[in-house]
């Protein structure tokens, strides 16, 4: 077997094993994300779909770490549309995909300032490349900031 052949093979083996574990994570972070939409009122609650920060791996990995806070966000956003309660979700891709986050915020009784104000992110941005094809423009606005010297990218429900 040539070099390039087992680099191809322990390629397809790893991408094989990292679907696998990107799809448990899912599973779980659905779960997590179906439990707390219920609830009477959130006060910047969030969950994060990369807790150990293998998306960093490779840019296939951080996609698949995105993809599932789109995801993510999509159900939530739908799960609480059902709802009286006025809330905000929003994600934020970092460049550490371990900061990777899920978030919804409502009037709370700590009386947290809501609407969250997004005073430092630049909305209406074009996505990099790797988050294009992620991202339905049509029903998803993208913001820049930056967090830690590294862009960070904020990605929330259009209207």
């Amino acid at each position: 077997m040539t070099d390039s052949m087992a680099q191809q093979s322990m390629d397809r083996r790893y991408r094989k094993k990292m679907d696998a574990y990107w799809s448990r994570e899912e599973r779980k972070a659905v779960s997590t994300v179906e439990n707390a939409a219920g609830s009477a009122w959130f006060n910047y609650w969030h969950t994060h779909p990369d807790w150990s920060g293998k998306g960093n791996r490779s840019i296939e990995d951080r996609v698949s770490v995105a993809r599932i806070s789109i995801r993510l966000l999509g159900l939530l956003d739908e799960a609480l549309s059902q709802r009286e309660l006025e809330t905000q979700c929003w994600v934020m891709l970092c460049a550490d995909t371990a900061y990777d986050s899920v978030y919804v915020h409502s009037p709370n009784p700590y009386d947290t300032a809501f609407p969250y104000v997004f005073l430092d992110i630049r909305w209406g941005q074009v996505a990099p490349e790797w988050l294009l094809g992620i991202v339905p423009a049509e029903r998803y606005e993208v913001g820049v900031g930056v967090r830690e010297d590294q862009p960070c990218y904020f990605i929330r429900p259009r209207g």
